[in-house]
């Protein structure tokens, strides 16, 4: 059967991304093709000064956090060689259960970033040690502050996509931001007439998938999602037309 999709939308991730974060891809969450990746939307957006509430955390499920390092302390451990280090991040809110311990083996890379006051996103699965709720070795990404890196990037809306255990959000996100730095969208038909978007004012496929994945604030990421299900509603009426 042949791929009617345009060539830009078909071609193969290992070509985008290289064969390394492809495998991962495909392997872990079926995404093969770069039209694949471009409509793997985020699930939801966090503000940059956004906490995630710590008190709500469910046990035994994978979870991606937003939270601030309170403290952390390395020392060796006494049954095996090596260093474990204990941190402590938490939401802002106050009290016992506005934070959550962190325990990182052996993470000498742990131990220099996850210095109190570090802002952060971590991935991993919520578990139970000696009735507390704790992270083991979870994946990490920092976020800083405005005054830390660019301040236009820093006031946009972090994208947090639907992950596992192995694939971690800013990973993905990592990846889009290839597709979305190497996609010619000039070669990419629109499925919605330009009378049309122009008509409802809704962004063009190129700015809707950048909107979608790099929102510049949480108003343009809901525009995009507008204009995806638009897209996906007349799509499916021409199709009940032509049918007819």
């Amino acid at each position: 059967m042949t791929d009617r999709r345009p060539p830009e939308l078909a071609l193969a991730l290992e070509r985008r991304v290289g064969k390394r974060t492809a495998n991962v891809l495909e392997k872990h969450l079926g995404l093969r093709t770069t039209e694949d990746l471009l409509n793997y939307f985020p699930r939801r957006y966090l503000e940059r000064g956004e906490l995630t509430p710590i008190a709500g955390l469910p046990h035994d499920e994978e979870v991606t956090l937003v939270a601030r390092v309170l403290s952390s302390r390395s020392r060796h451990m006494r049954s095996r060689k090596g260093k474990i280090t204990e941190v402590v991040v938490t939401d802002g809110l106050g009290g016992r259960l506005s934070s959550v311990a962190l325990t990182f083996f052996n993470s000498w890379k742990a131990e220099k970033d996850l210095t109190p006051g570090t802002l952060a996103m971590f991935a991993g699965k919520v578990t139970k040690y000696r009735d507390d709720l704790t992270l083991t070795n979870p994946d990490y990404e920092l976020l800083g502050d405005e005054s830390e890196f660019d301040a236009e990037a820093a006031r946009r809306p972090v994208p947090v996509y639907p992950a596992t255990a192995k694939v971690p959000s800013w990973r993905i996100r990592a990846a889009v931001e290839v597709l979305l730095d190497s996609v010619d969208f000039s070669q990419v038909p629109d499925p919605v007439p330009a009378d049309i978007a122009i008509r409802d004012r809704l962004y063009s496929l190129q700015d809707a998938y950048r909107q979608i994945h790099r929102p510049d604030e949480l108003a343009t990421a809901l525009k995009a999602q507008d204009r995806f299900r638009y897209q996906e509603a007349l799509i499916l009426q021409t199709a009940l037309a032509r049918r007819r």
